[in-house]
C-alpha cells in the first residue's frame, strides 16, 4: 500500500503525493523530503528551500518527521512558493518609512530654523 499526503499548491489545486510504501518509512519521512518530492509541481523551481510547508496552523521545520508533526496518511499539507522579497521586504519597508520621517522632520526643522535659534 502506498502512503500518501495531499498537497494544496494553490487555491483550487490539490494533488496527491506518494511518500512511502510502509508505515515506518512514512512516519520517518522528513518535511525536507516532502519538499523535494513536491518540486515536481513547481516548474522552474530547483531549490526546496524556496518552498514552505504548512500543516494546520504550524510550519514544521525541514528536519521534523511526519510522525512528530502528527501528519497521517492523506493529510492535507499546504505548500507555498516563496517569492523574491520574502521576509526581508518588511524590514526594507520599515527602514524606508523611518528614512521618510527623518526627511520630513529635517524639512520642517530647516524651514523654521530662525524660530529656534538663541541669541
Amino acid at each position: 500500500m502506498a502512503f500518501q499526503v495531499r498537497i494544496r499548491i494553490n487555491r483550487n489545486v490539490i494533488k496527491v503525493l506518494s511518500v512511502a510504501s510502509s508505515t515506518d518509512e512514512f512516519n520517518n519521512t522528513t518535511i525536507g523530503k516532502i519538499k523535494e518530492k513536491a518540486l515536481t509541481y513547481f516548474p522552474g523551481v530547483t531549490d526546496p528551500r524556496r518552498l514552505r510547508v504548512i500543516f494546520g496552523q504550524n510550519e514544521p521545520k525541514d528536519n521534523q518527521t511526519l510522525l512528530s508533526c502528527n501528519i497521517e496518511h492523506l493529510s492535507l499539507l499546504i505548500i507555498v512558493l516563496l517569492t523574491l522579497g520574502g521576509e526581508g521586504m518588511a524590514l526594507l519597508y520599515l527602514l524606508y518609512k523611518i528614512y521618510s520621517l527623518c526627511i520630513i522632520y529635517f524639512l520642517i526643522f530647516s524651514k523654521n530654523k530662525n524660530k529656534y535659534t538663541f541669541e
